[in-house]
């Protein structure tokens, strides 16, 4: 399990990013550029993580077997996060 950490988060979202335009829609890099602008002001990344991954499991199943590897990685970085909250939020004073 993983706590998030914003320059962990920033590195995968920004290796989504620098792929070739024609890798994926545009409405998901939108988004990442949204999810992006939003990491310093979000205290609970996890908030985040749960928005993003609706988008980027929309692509990455659309995309199946295509699915460039960093967007793979985004994908299963986001699912660590989210288990480590889940998990965590049964433990009262364990998410910071």
């Amino acid at each position: 399990m993983k706590i998030a950490e914003k320059e962990e988060f920033y590195s995968y979202l920004s290796a989504a990013y620098n792929l070739p335009q024609e890798a994926f829609s545009e409405a998901l890099r939108e988004k990442i550029v949204e999810i992006a602008s939003q990491l310093d002001k979000e205290e609970n990344l996890y908030i985040l993580a749960g928005h993003l991954s609706r988008f980027v499991n929309a692509e990455l199943t659309a995309l199946t077997y295509q699915a460039p590897e960093e967007l793979v990685q985004l994908v299963r970085y986001l699912q660590e996060i989210q288990n480590y909250y889940r998990y965590a939020a049964n433990f009262p004073g364990k998410v910071k």
